[in-house]
């Protein structure tokens, strides 16, 4: 079985073999260390007031309107809920894994702040 790690640069003629079932997503302990200290970065400018775009304040015409601590979770659950709709056909399973498989080799390489863990349950399709 091939090995793929998440992360990697590929061509995209290369994408449906990738995400045939003949091939074993591994996240390498490498990328895993950086997005951990990448976290880590974020939480400590959180923790020291700084304002962050998207991360504390609110979007667009509310990027000025910065989020208290204890609505961070609220703040972050929204913007999920308001990207959470679409139109027409639903996507076939293929198609839907290779978004999964795209959005969390970007996070992968460790420049959004997210947890090790979202990367691992977006590649475990």
């Amino acid at each position: 079985m091939k090995k793929f790690n998440i992360g990697d640069k590929f061509l995209l003629e290369e994408l449906p073999e990738i995400l045939g079932k003949q091939v074993k997503f591994e996240f390498p302990k490498s990328r895993e260390k950086k997005l951990f200290f990448a976290r880590k970065a974020l939480e400590n400018l959180l923790k020291s007031g700084k304002i962050i775009y998207g991360i504390n304040t609110g979007f667009g015409q509310l990027a000025s309107e910065v989020v208290s601590s204890e609505n961070l979770d609220k703040l972050q659950l929204n913007l999920i809920r308001s990207h959470a709709c679409g139109v027409g056909e639903p996507l076939s399973d293929l198609e839907s894994r290779a978004l999964l498989f795209i959005r969390a080799g970007e996070l992968a390489r460790g420049h959004s702040g997210v947890r090790p863990v979202l990367v691992k349950t977006m590649v475990d399709f």
